[in-house]
């Protein structure tokens, strides 16, 4: 008995491009964890990858960043703006 085996089209297409966010996460875990070691601080993947993910919010590479502001007015104390800024990609 013999088998035939051929690529599926799955296999021949090209690698995806990694998105924005991946590469944030790839640089910044990187430059965290060198960080840490450089400190002598223990590299916990769990914690890095929450702190990494939780600066990607208000990252300027981020396209939808979400900016908190707080505000301290004196007749109402401190008060909070939340902005959402939406960069647009210009196409020549």
């Amino acid at each position: 008995m013999h088998y035939h085996i051929t690529a599926s089209a799955d296999s021949k297409k090209a690698a995806k491009k990694p998105s924005a966010y991946n590469e944030y996460m790839k640089v910044q875990l990187a430059k965290l964890k060198a960080d840490n070691e450089k400190a002598g601080k223990t590299n916990n993947h769990k914690e890095n990858f929450k702190k990494v993910a939780e600066s990607w919010k208000t990252s300027s590479e981020n396209p939808v960043s979400t900016v908190r502001y707080e505000i301290e007015t004196p007749e109402s104390g401190l008060t909070s703006l939340i902005l959402t800024i939406e960069k647009q990609e210009v196409i020549d």
